[in-house]
C-alpha cells in the first residue's frame, strides 16, 4: 500500500498544465547544443559579411566569438559563451569585449526531424536584445535572430558553414 501512495504521489508531482506527465529528464545539457559547432558565414557580400565560430562542448562552456567586416575594416565583434550552470544554460555576449557579459536564459530547446534544431535565448530585462534565437535548418544552414520579443523587428543572419581554413566569404 505505501508503495501505491508513493507511486501515485510521484505521478501527481509530475502532472503539469493541461494534465501532462512531464518527463523527468526535461533539464538540458550544454551537449545538446553541439549543432552549433564550428564557423559559419553570412553570404559573399563586397562590403560587409559576418561570421561566427563556436567551440564544441566541453567542461560545461563553448565559446563563440562573431565579427562582421564592413569595407575591409572591422566593424564590429563580440565574444560569446554558452555556459551550463547546474539545470540552465546560458548565453553570455560581451558585445565589443565589453564586461561584464550580457547573460541570456535559454528557455526552450526543439529537435526536429532531418537535422533541424532550434534554440532561444532570452532576457526581458536587457534593452535589446531580448531575445536570441539561433535555427540550424534540415539543409546545413543556421540562422541568427536577435529581437525585442515575439512579434518585434528583428536583425538575422543567414549562415553557411565555412571552408576548412577559410577567414572570409
Amino acid at each position: 500500500m505505501r508503495g501505491l501512495a508513493i507511486l501515485a504521489a510521484g505521478a501527481l508531482g509530475s502532472l503539469v498544465a493541461g494534465g501532462f506527465a512531464m518527463a523527468a529528464d526535461t533539464k538540458h545539457k550544454i551537449e545538446e547544443l553541439s549543432w552549433l559547432t564550428g564557423g559559419w558565414q553570412t553570404a559573399d557580400a563586397v562590403e560587409r559579411w559576418t561570421d561566427e565560430h563556436w567551440t564544441a562542448p566541453a567542461g560545461g562552456v563553448m565559446l563563440g566569438m562573431s565579427r562582421t567586416v564592413k569595407a575591409g575594416a572591422l566593424a564590429e565583434f563580440e565574444y560569446l559563451r554558452i555556459v551550463q550552470k547546474g539545470d540552465e544554460l546560458l548565453y553570455i555576449a560581451h558585445p565589443g569585449g565589453r564586461a561584464p557579459g550580457t547573460e541570456f536564459k535559454m528557455t526552450s530547446l526543439t529537435e526536429g526531424a532531418a537535422g533541424y534544431h532550434r534554440v532561444v535565448f532570452e532576457n526581458p530585462d536587457h534593452d535589446f536584445p531580448k531575445r536570441i534565437l539561433y535555427v540550424r535548418r534540415a539543409d546545413g544552414t543556421l540562422v541568427a535572430t536577435v529581437d525585442a520579443g515575439q512579434d518585434s523587428k528583428a536583425v538575422t543572419y543567414e549562415y553557411r558553414r565555412m571552408a576548412s581554413g577559410a577567414s572570409k566569404p
